[in-house]
């Protein structure tokens, strides 16, 4: 279940002292870790010191607290933060006795909501316990919406990718595996037939449109697929084949964390060029 009890078991005495001691009022520490686990929970479990909690945070905080609680089931994520407020989010770095030597102490006033949830591992995420009750308590985070062009047409459809990508993933991994994810090793590209296999298999959102004269269009998310994937760290190419680099491969996590450090791998380590596609453009090696 992931509750208090559960986690703290991944957190030393003297760690659950220091959350004690974050808290914006006194309490009297026990000695022992059974009591000082229970003054911990029982402080936090109260309306009115949670009000004071509340009270002494820093808007950015507040606003930590808001998305772990209300989006983010419990955790915090930095990227999703970070693109949502345009903001860095408060850091972890000070949520350890071991870390906090000598550091300014402004970011540990959430040290008390967040628990490793594996030995050794980071303070990362509240106990289920915890965030049923602070759910009530906490305010919903600013309203978030992105703007959008109304498309004048007669069919529109709307496409919720995030729905996708996980299923999407284990099409390809799998796909790796029965070695048949292959490139040119010369300038990259997958064949034709690669990407009319693929994208039959894949929730292509071009597929069925009949505007388009471009044939490689229809087979984009395909070929975008392969392109990200050459680019991680998870996975090596071999003459053009693409396989799982067992050295680094680090897939048994979170969904969203593995999407989201695709995208950073993509991001700083892609040396396609994304204009060798067009055919419009002269002298294009291919």
């Amino acid at each position: 279940m992931d509750n208090f009890q559960d986690l703290i078991e991944h957190s030393t005495v003297d760690d659950l002292k220091f959350r004690i001691k974050s808290l914006p009022f006194s309490c009297a520490i026990p000695s022992r870790k059974a009591e000082v686990a229970s003054t911990l929970f029982s402080a936090l479990m109260n309306p009115d010191n949670l009000q004071s909690i509340w009270n002494h945070l820093s808007e950015i905080q507040k606003l930590a607290l808001q998305e772990a609680v209300h989006n983010q089931a419990g955790y915090i994520d930095g990227f999703v933060f970070w693109s949502k407020y345009q903001k860095e989010p408060p850091s972890t770095e000070d949520w350890s006795l071991y870390r906090s030597r000598d550091k300014d102490k402004g970011d540990k006033a959430l040290s008390p909501f967040f628990y490793p949830d594996r030995r050794y591992g980071s303070s990362g995420r509240i106990p289920n316990d915890l965030l049923a009750f602070l759910k009530p308590h906490v305010p919903l985070p600013p309203h978030f919406s992105v703007p959008t062009t109304i498309i004048d047409g007669e069919e529109v459809e709307t496409s919720e990718t995030s729905q996708y990508t996980e299923a999407e993933l284990n099409i390809l991994l799998n796909t790796i595996k029965d070695k048949k994810l292959k490139v040119s090793p010369k300038t990259g590209l997958p064949s034709k037939a690669l990407l009319h296999q693929l994208c039959n298999k894949l929730n292509e959102p071009y597929q069925r449109a009949t505007s388009l004269n471009d044939e490689s269009a229809k087979s984009i998310k395909a070929f975008g697929w392969i392109q990200i994937l050459r680019a991680s760290l998870w996975f090596k190419e071999t003459n053009g084949e693409l396989q799982i680099n067992l050295k680094k491969s680090a897939l048994q996590q979170r969904h969203c964390d593995v999407i989201r450090q695709l995208f950073l791998d993509w991001k700083d380590r892609s040396k396609f060029d994304e204009f060798s596609r067009i055919s419009q453009i002269k002298g294009q090696k291919r």
